[in-house]
């Protein structure tokens, strides 16, 4: 989830009008989702979360406005 969303940021920048409000919900999302999407497979939400927040850190930030 952490990798594509980092994808969605760096093709789909025009796509963004509001850019700081959009930005900030498809993060918080992506994160929520790939917990939801882990807890529902049964697998463990916390180490899940930990994974999409690293990639996400390392990734994303340079798709990020400022």
């Amino acid at each position: 989830m952490g990798l594509l969303t980092t994808i969605v940021f760096k093709n789909m920048r025009f796509l963004v009008k509001e850019k700081g409000i959009s930005e900030m919900a498809l993060t918080i999302l992506t994160a929520f989702l790939s917990y939801v999407l882990s807890e529902w497979a049964g697998w463990s939400g916390v180490i899940t979360m930990l994974f999409c927040g690293t990639v996400l850190a390392h990734y994303n930030s340079y798709n990020l406005t400022e």
